[in-house]
C-alpha cells in the first residue's frame, strides 16, 4: 500500500520500528500534505484481520512533515523536525495530519 501510493520518483520505506519515511522530490509542503492525507484515508478505510477468530480491526496513521529547504537543509534536521511534528500530533490524538510547516530554531 505504501509503495503504490507514491510516484516512481518518490522513495518510501520502513524507518525504525513502526515508522515509515517518504521522500517526495520536487514536492512542496501543500502537495506532500495532500498526498499524506490520501494515504491516511486509504489506511483508515482498510481493515485487517487478527487472531484465530479473524477479528477485523481498523488502522490509523499520523504523519509529521518537514520540507527541504524551508525547514532544514540537512537530512537529519528534516527527520528531527518531522519527528517533533509527529510527537505533537500524537499528543493531539490519533489520525491527525499536521498541514503546516513546523520550524524549531534549535533544530536548524
Amino acid at each position: 500500500m505504501l509503495h503504490s501510493s507514491f510516484r516512481h520518483s518518490d522513495t518510501a520505506g520502513g524507518y525504525g520500528g513502526e515508522e515509515f519515511v517518504a521522500i517526495l522530490p520536487e514536492t512542496d509542503i501543500s502537495a506532500a500534505s495532500a498526498k499524506l492525507e490520501q494515504l491516511r484515508e486509504m489506511v483508515a478505510n482498510t481493515s485487517i484481520e487478527l487472531g484465530p477468530n479473524k477479528q477485523e480491526v481498523g488502522v490509523t496513521i499520523s504523519a509529521g512533515l518537514a520540507c527541504f529547504p524551508e525547514d532544514a537543509d540537512k537530512a537529519m534536521q528534516l527527520f528531527a523536525i518531522a519527528d517533533v511534528v509527529l510527537i505533537d500530533l500524537q499528543l493531539a490524538g490519533p489520525a491527525w495530519l499536521l498541514d503546516q510547516v513546523f520550524s524549531d530554531p534549535d533544530l536548524n
